[in-house]
């Protein structure tokens, strides 16, 4: 990111930090410009497998995916009571929250 060497650069930081760039897009510092669709579904994945509390992980999924959603869209997925029916709301858009199946032979 172009941007973040200019700072540093022009202030003598060693590092540079994020918070709510990294929540919005985990992939940022891996030069992904949105969040890639497999770490979407690798959280969905961990976060079911783990029992994350719905109220937590929808507000991740929604930093995450914000960037590919409308004003509209956001506060329809806001609305929706349940993981399932978000998952139900993208899968209708044609976008799995749940990671591919492995290959079977």
């Amino acid at each position: 990111m172009p941007e973040i060497e200019i700072i540093r650069k022009t202030t003598g930081v060693q590092g540079v930090m994020s918070a709510r760039g990294l929540l919005a897009n985990p992939g940022l510092f891996a030069g992904h410009e949105k969040t890639p669709l497999e770490a979407v579904k690798t959280f969905v994945h961990l976060a079911t497998d783990y029992g994350l509390q719905y109220g937590l992980l929808h507000r991740h999924l929604m930093f995450m995916l914000e960037s590919r959603l409308s004003k509209s869209e956001r506060y329809l997925v806001n609305q929706l009571p349940s993981l399932a029916s978000v998952v139900d709301y993208f899968e209708s858009r044609g976008l799995s929250l749940y990671p591919d199946p492995p290959n079977v032979r």
